[in-house]
């Protein structure tokens, strides 16, 4: 395993510091840190992470002024009596959201992007106290409705249905604070998935008119405990990218501050050119995370003067390496229920595959969630359709679709076969959005061995094969690969066929 590897490189390093000639410790700190770059690139895109990290920190101060000046040509009334200990004045309301406008600009440029983002999901009260002003006179916000639904166009397909799956979540009926469905505010079968632009009407609608309404509502009945699942009005009007509304785990942001130290060490301390290191980390020319003061904290200020700089070097790599290693092998209780059954599946196979292969995907269905119900996941079997094939498994963050596709022995698998399969688990997951990834378990019983890789495609996808053949690995001749795709294709599947004899 390369991390291991890299781990015993660096304490050996460690250990010879005092009586390695300097010269010669920075030229083996430069191979070494290409080395980990390079292995960082191959396991995170980092011009991906990159785009995500700067549409964070870009926040589109113009649109927030434009609402706020919607807003003041709008008569509000007020004062309005909504709560026990407050009363909203929508004039005091406007003038403190002005300056919160004020404040979100300057903090956009020095506050760290976690930070800002959830100042605009949850420190925007001005704004959201000012919908509730409108919602009791019924003031027409068809402007700042519109202005959110352009802000939902610089999202992909799947980044609006997540959205909606976590308005769904909002009004879950197993929750105690769930939100109210009004028949007189909410259109019967307002919930159900539709189409794409539609569903991103009925987000703009909800975050803007919809929710303030259902809000009134409950305060009238007693209820002030409110779902926030849904993402804030002002964090939806501050987008300038789709990158801003894709979520960041906690140690890619941790890897993300090492590299930019680790970048401003390259330059100062090992005087490397910053260009090498952008290529080696796969980065191509143009502004950068690396270049940010939140990133590198006080690490510009250090120098190959300083003592013991090269232990900060070392320091930075086992930190990046260790996040990668995170990246890599991170497993939810799902995976790792899936991965456990893989294996005893195929240990058990050569003895009891006549039986297995006897058996239909519905009955395999079965037997799966039983598994995973006895390892503490509840899972149950669902219909979409005509289907019975599916399992919808939940963890307290998480929701799954799990499909199940039975291979015979008989069958000529391509990749057009596991394509299909794939376009077949996406619609279940258009169907039922607050299932935002979806598991494909293969049992394949065909000639052909098939491989993929133990981790999440595009985030969302994971592919299960379990290899039943009868055959013995010397006597298989064909295997197909299953890997990432470019452009708009998830997956590509590669041909592995041994060469031909002469």
């Amino acid at each position: 395993m390369e991390s291991k590897y890299f781990i015993e490189r660096i304490e050996d390093l460690e250990q010879l510091l005092p009586l390695i000639p300097r010269e010669l410790l920075r030229k083996d700190l430069s191979r070494l840190v290409v080395s980990v770059l390079e292995c960082v690139s191959k396991a995170r895109n980092i011009e991906d992470l990159n785009r995500t990290l700067l549409a964070r920190t870009r926040v589109d101060i113009a649109t927030l002024r434009q609402v706020a000046d919607i807003l003041e040509k709008l008569d509000l009334g007020g004062p309005h009596d909504l709560f026990p200990t407050r009363s909203l004045n929508p004039r005091s309301i406007l003038t403190d959201y002005r300056s919160l406008i004020e404040r979100f600009e300057r903090e956009s440029q020095t506050l760290d992007a976690l930070d800002l983002c959830l100042r605009l999901n949850y420190g925007s009260g001005p704004l959201m106290d000012l919908m509730l002003c409108a919602a009791v006179v019924q003031a027409d916000l068809t402007p700042v409705i519109h202005l959110v639904r352009q802000k939902l166009d610089l999202l992909d397909d799947y980044q609006v249905m997540e959205l909606w799956s976590q308005i769904q979540r909002e009004f879950s009926p197993e929750r105690l604070d769930s939100m109210e469905l009004d028949a007189e505010i909410l259109p019967k079968n307002w919930l159900r998935t539709t189409t794409i632009p539609e569903t991103k009407e009925k987000i703009a609608n909800y975050v803007v008119t919809l929710k303030p309404r259902l809000e009134l509502v409950m305060f009238k009945s007693g209820r002030h405990v409110i779902p926030h699942d849904a993402p804030s009005l002002a964090l939806l009007l501050s987008l300038t990218d789709s990158a801003a509304a894709v979520p960041v785990l906690q140690f890619e942001l941790d890897l993300a501050s090492a590299l930019a130290r680790l970048r401003s060490y390259w330059e100062n301390i090992l005087i490397q050119p910053r260009l090498n290191f952008n290529r080696a980390l796969g980065l191509s020319g143009g502004e950068s995370f690396l270049d940010s003061k939140e990133y590198q904290g006080v690490a510009s200020k250090v120098t190959r003067a300083d003592h013991n700089a090269e232990r900060l070097i070392i320091y930075e790599l086992k930190k990046i390496i260790r996040a990668i290693d995170s990246l890599l092998t991170y497993e939810s209780p799902v995976e790792k229920a899936l991965t456990q059954y893989k294996l005893g599946t195929e240990v058990m196979a050569p003895d009891n595959i006549k039986d297995l292969s006897q058996k239909n995907e519905l009955r395999l269905q079965k037997e799966l969630c039983r598994f995973l119900l006895e390892r503490g996941i509840f899972t149950v079997g669902t219909k979409f359709g005509r289907s019975e094939t599916d399992l919808l498994a939940n963890l307290p963050d998480e929701g799954y679709i799990i499909e199940a596709k039975v291979y015979k022995y008989t069958a000529r698998v391509s990749e057009k076969t596991i394509k299909n399969n794939l376009v077949q688990l996406q619609s279940y997951m258009d169907q039922n959005p607050t299932r935002t990834r979806g598991i494909l378990v293969i049992y394949n019983f065909s000639s052909t061995f098939i491989s993929a890789p133990r981790q999440w495609i595009d985030g969302r996808f994971w592919f299960l094969p379990i290899n039943l053949q009868k055959e013995p690995p010397s006597g298989r001749n064909r295997s197909l690969v299953i890997e990432r795709g470019d452009g708009d294709d998830v997956i590509r599947v590669l041909n592995v066929q041994p060469p031909a004899k002469h």
